[in-house]
């Protein structure tokens, strides 16, 4: 089997760091982007619904995060 490439392997970490920031804090989403090394939270976004098939507005109310 192939291991993930570095870049992969970034993009995961980042994925995992936005969906905790998502569920355990009420940072706006354009601060979490920038958090994660966005400088357009657009940008964020869809990098976010690619990879988690759902925007991080729907994946914060998913999580059951009131924010």
């Amino acid at each position: 089997s192939r291991t993930p490439g570095p870049l992969a392997v970034l993009h995961d970490r980042i994925l995992l760091e936005a969906k905790r920031e998502l569920m355990f804090t009420d940072k706006r989403v354009a601060a979490i982007a920038f958090d994660c090394g966005f400088e357009d939270p657009a940008h964020f976004s869809r990098f976010f619904t690619q990879r988690a098939g759902m925007s991080p507005r729907a994946y914060r109310k998913a999580s059951g995060h009131a924010g």
